[in-house]
């Protein structure tokens, strides 16, 4: 392995120092429509309770969190790359044109689950942070739908749960990743 020369940046990155994949966090606007913002970084803890935690400086997701206590988490594919990109330059609008048909609510909470997302995860905030604009949510899983053509776990524990992501492909899986422009994954090393 060839050694790699660095050097220091005196400016911040602002998190696209590394690819990271994207997911829409949607949640239910006081006059009870969906609202979507990007969140490119979205982390699972091992509790217990399982849980996701996630940041953003997004207003109007800040606000309804707040209100709800409710948020899903839904991973984008590379299909979803124009949409996730419409999403982003919307974010931070209180309204947003998605259709009726893109979505469902969760079966858990009541939280925008999209269609298009081979992977979902409606969440309950256990915690969260202020820090600076932003907030941090730890968040308990309600609730996982998986797009049946990946194949499910043979039942609900996790060493079941373990055994399906070992034999998922992640090219099936299709995840959009962030590094300044969207990408897609297609090459299995090992």
């Amino acid at each position: 392995m060839k050694k790699i020369i660095k050097q220091s940046l005196s400016i911040p990155l602002l998190g696209e120092y590394a690819p990271v994949l994207v997911n829409l966090i949607g949640t239910c606007n006081e006059d009870g429509n969906p609202h979507l913002c990007g969140a490119s970084f979205v982390s699972f803890t091992l509790g217990p309770p399982k849980s996701i935690v996630f940041s953003t400086f997004v207003k109007p997701t800040i606000n309804n969190i707040e209100r709800t206590g409710e948020f899903s988490v839904n991973m984008c594919t590379g299909e979803m790359a124009e949409i996730s990109d419409s999403i982003y330059w919307k974010q931070e609008l209180g309204k947003q044109n998605i259709s009726i048909e893109s979505f469902e609510w969760g079966s858990k909470v009541h939280v925008p689950v999209l269609n298009a997302s081979p992977f979902v995860c409606e969440c309950r905030v256990l915690q969260s942070y202020k820090f600076g604009e932003s907030s941090i949510y730890f968040a308990e899983i309600v609730n996982q739908q998986i797009d049946i053509h990946l194949g499910i776990p043979e039942d609900n524990s996790e060493e079941a749960y373990v055994k399906w992501l070992e034999r998922l492909n992640i090219n099936d899986l299709d995840p959009l990743l962030w590094l300044g422009n969207y990408y897609r994954i297609r090459k299995k090393i090992l």
